[in-house]
């Protein structure tokens, strides 16, 4: 945001005061409140209010680009009704997929692979986490490489 504030002619000082507030509303971020409060404009006896990419064309506003594809999609399945007791399993997932962003949930038939994927995927989706948003693909039919590129297309 702060970035993004400069190139649109924002002085440096209101820059500033935008990329906190970024920081305070991120839902990825832990405490925002004070870990906005630890920035420091430096150095502090300087006016910083001058716009330090004068040569761009200021805007009146910024227009996000539209949400991709994947984001407008589908929406992803329920946690099923009778998803109880699977705490731990769910946390490792989510935790996968924040470390590698792409996880496989292995096992034999019926033992809730597809549950704790929906569950850790509709966890990281409520939160945010991912700003293109969750994509759920179901492979369970997929029996060969052909039919897993088919359904991953």
């Amino acid at each position: 945001a702060f970035y993004l504030a400069l190139a649109v002619g924002s002085a440096v000082r209101h820059a500033f005061e935008i990329g906190k507030q970024a920081v305070v509303n991120a839902p990825s971020v832990p405490s925002g409140e004070l870990e906005a409060a630890t920035f420091l404009l430096l150095p502090p006896d300087a006016p910083h209010d001058a716009v330090v990419l004068p040569s761009l064309t200021p805007i009146d506003a910024w227009m996000p680009p539209p949400p991709p594809a994947a984001f407008l999609q589908h929406p992803l399945p329920a946690i099923p009704e009778a998803f109880l007791g699977r705490n731990v399993e769910t946390y490792r997932v989510v935790s996968a997929i924040l470390d590698r962003r792409l996880v496989s949930v292995t096992g034999v038939a019926g033992v809730g692979k597809s549950a704790i994927a929906v569950a850790a995927i509709n966890y990281l989706a409520e939160r945010h986490y991912f700003s293109d948003g969750v994509l759920y693909v179901d492979v369970a039919d997929a029996d060969s490489i052909p039919k897993l590129c088919q359904a991953l297309a």
